[in-house]
């Protein structure tokens, strides 16, 4: 596992403007065709681009679950099988292809807390 710079801030740029959201407050992006979705604790922010550049940007609490999704490992409350449950309730799905590998980045980043 790669040891990333943690950045404070992501900027979510789109020809409305530019919006700067704490990375804290984001709780997973999800790929919807070239668009990326940013589902934070208030709102669902969206832009053009993709997972490949995103995962450039991000550091170890993103862990690509799913072929569309990134979820922040700081805002999971439990995974179980092929489930990801978050603190606000939401419940994603995670790929087969990716649940060992997921499984093992969530009890990686929980025994760094």
């Amino acid at each position: 596992m790669e040891n990333k710079v943690r950045r404070k801030y992501f900027a979510v740029i789109t020809k409305q403007g530019t919006t700067r959201l704490y990375m804290k407050d984001i709780l997973y992006f999800e790929n919807d065709l070239r668009r990326i979705h940013v589902h934070t604790v208030h709102e669902v922010y969206s832009y053009y681009g993709s997972f490949k550049d995103l995962e450039v940007l991000v550091d170890d609490r993103f862990c690509r679950c799913h072929y569309s999704l990134m979820v922040n490992l700081d805002k999971v409350k439990s995974i179980e099988r092929y489930v990801i449950n978050l603190e606000n309730g939401e419940i994603l799905t995670v790929s087969q292809r990716k649940y060992l590998l997921t499984k093992a980045r969530y009890l990686a980043f929980l025994s760094s807390l």
